[in-house]
């Protein structure tokens, strides 16, 4: 059998958690092959390689007298010696070719490709085969520069004439020396790989009043150096920029809450900054009240009122309002109906209880508020904020000692809060309650 013993340890070690997890042997089957330098009837060559789109065509013959052979395939290394993929066949015969097939990034070549043959538990190294990309990267074509004063916009788009895997950019550059500013780079594509793609590239930071060229290109994504990656450009596009455009403020919006005799509990979240204020603005009533109830946390609120109001300032959009009670909401100056709106945080929390101190921490996919209210859960419970409180990106955390902490959450991917949250603290007696029921932290 034609066996490369400088790839022997390729096989043994490189491939050893690929083949694992497909099912073909463990790592410690392939380490026993390096000792075997051939096999002494067995013999194997690649009598043929080809590429289709994107799929890689192995063809192996295999002379087996003893019908040994079970298995055959090939491994893709990277420029690096690491396994990328990984290819395998079934040989039931004494002998005869098996062209062996998979879809792999071809155009991320170059690559080795290391064919093997499986005999009884061990492993024996085939031919090598090493090619270059074939696929040559698409060229853009430019579609437009749109300019506002020291940022432009650069439409291009991508019709690949096979399918590739390939990067796009854009790139501008000033004209006769002139300075180039601080540009700095976004850019969005609307769809992946094979299919024809429209991209966008937006660069801010470009010289006031400076002449410009644009360029779109692409360049194929590649295991190899850069250097040996094939790249793309499209016809440039000359544009000026213009003076300096200071950036328009942010529009304030108002959110007040209010109006019922009665307590009612809310929660709200928006897009982007929220401030309480005592100012409510065209709504009716004449100001409101900050309380030890009200609480903010970044771009989400909660508290309770009963008989007052409460206000707040945001920017962005208003995302999220839920509303245990019978309180109004105003959104600036014009009453809003809560249901128009998803309640983000349906879910609820309560730590209660307990003879000494617990201490907790728990973790969820979502948002995490603290909130002093329990309507809804069917508990008689009086939660309080503490400094020791703590919530942000998804955690919370704190301490109660006979009294109750109370939060509300999202879990937007999950089905149920059951499945979402977890607790990597609970050191204490006290009552743990989900949506009003009870549960035990040690089984989440």
């Amino acid at each position: 059998m034609k066996f490369d013993p400088s790839r022997r340890k390729v096989l043994a070690l490189g491939a050893g958690a690929a083949l694992a997890s497909t099912g073909l042997g463990s790592a410690a089957d392939l380490e026993g092959a390096q000792n075997i330098d051939s096999h002494p009837t067995v013999d194997a060559e690649v009598v043929d390689s080809f590429t289709d789109g994107l799929e890689l065509n192995v063809t192996i013959s295999v002379t087996d007298p003893d019908d040994e052979v079970d298995r055959i395939g090939f491994i893709v290394e990277n420029y690096n010696d690491r396994t990328v993929d990984i290819a395998t066949h079934w040989f039931n015969e004494a002998s005869g070719e098996k062209t062996v097939s998979k879809v792999v990034s071809l155009n991320r070549a170059p690559y080795a490709c290391y064919a093997f043959v499986k005999a009884g538990s061990d492993y024996y190294s085939v031919d090598s085969v090493r090619l270059g990309p074939e696929t040559e990267a698409p060229a853009p074509q430019l579609l437009g520069v749109d300019v506002s004063g020291t940022t432009a916009t650069i439409d291009y788009e991508v019709s690949p004439d096979e399918p590739a895997e390939y990067s796009v950019g854009a790139s501008v550059s000033p004209i006769s020396g002139s300075s180039s500013g601080d540009p700095v780079y976004t850019t969005e594509r609307n769809d992946p790989y094979d299919e024809p793609t429209t991209a966008r590239t937006v660069v801010t930071g470009l010289a006031p009043n400076t002449e410009y060229t644009a360029t779109a290109w692409t360049e194929l994504d590649t295991w190899a150096m850069k250097e040996q990656s094939d790249y793309a450009e499209s016809e440039t596009q000359t544009f000026k920029t213009g003076d300096v455009v200071a950036p328009e403020p942010e529009t304030e919006h108002r959110l007040v809450i209010g109006g019922s005799s009665d307590v009612s509990y809310y929660r709200v979240t928006t897009t982007g900054s929220l401030e309480q204020t005592t100012e409510t603005g065209d709504a009716p009533f004449s100001s409101a009240t900050v309380d030890d109830e009200d609480y903010v946390s970044g771009s989400s609120a909660c508290g309770g009122v009963a008989g007052g109001a409460d206000a707040y300032v945001f920017t962005g959009e208003l995302t999220n309002v839920g509303v245990d009670g019978a309180a109004s909401v105003y959104l600036d100056g014009e009453e809003i109906d809560p249901a128009d709106y998803a309640d983000e945080l349906p879910h609820h929390l309560a730590i209660t209880g307990g003879s000494d101190l617990t201490e907790y921490a728990f973790r969820v996919s979502g948002d995490v508020i603290k909130t002093t209210e329990v309507d809804g859960t069917g508990l008689s419970l009086n939660p309080s904020y503490d400094d020791e409180d703590t919530v942000s990106a998804g955690q919370g955390a704190g301490a109660t000692a006979g009294g109750t902490d109370a939060y509300r959450f999202s879990s937007p991917q999950v089905t149920s809060a059951e499945e979402d949250i977890s607790f990597t603290q609970f050191d204490g007696d006290a009552t743990v309650y989900l949506n009003g029921e009870e549960i035990d932290p040690a089984d989440y």
